[in-house]
């Protein structure tokens, strides 16, 4: 039984479905873009008129919503949230699905050790993660260019899929420690979406509220954003150090936890 590749099957099936999601976000987004711009209609004006807080969810002030990247930065964190939902769930349920689907028994019967067991799923998990990256990228590039008027940095999308990476491992370490630490099976895919949930919504209120930038920290999303990416200075040192922190920790956790772990069959 070469456990890689069965884990990989089986998790592949469902990336499929969310790949044909951000590609739909992505082209559905862009679409909008060409057809404002197509009827001379500007879009740093017609949001302007918009209330404040939809101003501050669609980047105005921060992005030129005119041209085809400016747009495509806006949709970059709702794109970021899609994937980071699927990493999330991803690692709440590697360890968990197995007592939930009752083969938990098959499998621990084998000659193998829970570490060789728990390593095998992460890896195919990370190729799984690589593999919804890359159809964002290609999707982004694909459109973005397609749809622009103007000469486009592919390098900075390029830049941009890589702080969307480090998101997606991040919150996938946070689900597999739910998974670890969660009794009950049901409960991690519930952990793991809380934690995501509120890193979101907080991010959301820093974004209306300049007087809350000092709780960019609790939320991950503060790291990566297009914002901070596109920005001359780029993403702060402090922010990788941070997240490979995080990541370190939670993974080191799953393990441990999951070495005591009572399985149920």
């Amino acid at each position: 039984m070469n456990l890689f590749l069965l884990e990989l099957k089986t998790n592949m099936k469902s990336m499929m479905i969310w790949g044909v999601c951000t590609l739909f976000m992505v082209a559905a987004g862009m679409s909008k873009y060409s057809a404002a711009s197509q009827s001379g209609q500007s879009m740093n004006v017609l949001i302007s008129k918009m209330p404040r807080i939809f101003q501050s969810l669609f980047g105005v002030g921060t992005f030129d919503l005119s041209t085809a990247f400016g747009f495509y930065c806006v949709l970059f964190v709702y794109l970021v949230m899609i994937v980071t939902i699927h990493a999330s769930l991803l690692g709440a349920t590697i360890i968990s699905k197995e007592e939930r689907e009752k083969t938990s028994e098959f499998l621990y019967v084998k000659p193998i050790t829970r570490n060789f067991i728990l390593t095998k799923k992460i890896q195919a998990s990370f190729v799984v993660i690589l593999v919804l990256n890359l159809i964002s990228l290609l999707s982004s590039l694909g459109f973005v260019q397609y749809f622009a008027k103007e000469a486009i940095d592919a390098g900075m999308i390029v830049k941009m899929m890589g702080g969307m990476l480090l998101l997606q491992w991040l919150f996938f370490t946070i689900g597999l420690f739910c998974s670890a630490v969660a009794k009950n099976p049901k409960i991690a895919p519930v952990l793991a979406s809380g934690v995501l949930l509120f890193s979101f919504l907080l991010y959301q209120l820093i974004m209306l509220d300049n007087r809350l930038d000092w709780m960019r920290v609790f939320t991950p999303y503060a790291y990566f954003n297009a914002a901070n990416i596109t920005s001359a200075e780029g993403v702060s040192l402090i922010y990788f150090t941070i997240t490979a922190f995080l990541m370190v920790t939670f993974t080191i956790g799953a393990y441990k936890l999951y070495q005591k772990r009572d399985i149920s069959f």
